[in-house]
């Protein structure tokens, strides 16, 4: 089982590969960041099905937000990328407010 701190540490670093637009999505930036980490296997598996069961039959975030009729923007945009790291940044001040 994962740990907060472990999940924290883990969306952390994905945020890291969104922002320096190393990674496009939130997926394949958990694939990245948890590479090499077995310590972070578990907060990998938790993580990576979160947002796939968040997203639904959608693979990415534009397709989810197309779903529920909010305006989408094409994958590589800006506005594509600050939405990913803002769902990012929501799911660590949970996991940190959780933790208090």
């Amino acid at each position: 089982m994962a740990t907060v701190k472990q999940k924290v540490e883990l969306l952390q670093m994905t945020r890291e590969l969104l922002v320096n637009h190393t990674r496009r999505s939130i997926c394949s930036a958990l694939v990245e960041a948890a590479d090499g980490r077995k310590d972070l296997d578990a907060a990998y598996e938790y993580l990576s099905d979160y947002v796939s069961d968040a997203l639904g039959d959608c693979a990415y975030l534009e397709g989810w937000q197309r779903l529920k009729h909010i305006k989408a923007f094409p994958i590589s945009s800006p506005e594509s990328q600050a939405a990913r790291i803002a769902w990012v940044d929501w799911m660590i001040a949970c996991y940190v407010e959780d933790s208090k």
